[in-house]
């Protein structure tokens, strides 16, 4: 029996949509964080800057059990250099 253009409540019970799940990408981004980073940096930013991302957090031999604890010493020495800047150097008088 095919469903009328209108009995849209036909439609739905004979083909029904998947049920998007937050936890899905959670799970992911939980148990393999930097290749979740990574992936986002390669979605947004592009291949090019996600090969040189990857190859920084190689040289620092970062893993995906101590990703999380250098992401946040990253974002906050990021913090403390944009809104915490140094105070002003004391200029000597000739």
């Amino acid at each position: 029996m095919a469903a009328s253009a209108e009995d849209w409540d036909a439609e739905i019970t004979h083909t029904p949509e998947n049920n998007f799940l937050l936890y899905a990408t959670t799970s992911q981004s939980v148990r393999q964080p930097k290749t979740a980073f990574l992936r986002y940096v390669r979605v947004v930013y592009g291949t090019d800057v996600a090969i040189r991302v990857r190859e920084k957090l190689a040289s620092h031999k970062i893993t995906d059990q101590n990703f999380q604890q250098f992401k946040h010493s990253s974002f906050a020495a990021e913090y403390k250099r944009r809104f915490q800047p140094s105070p002003p150097l004391n200029r000597r008088k000739f």
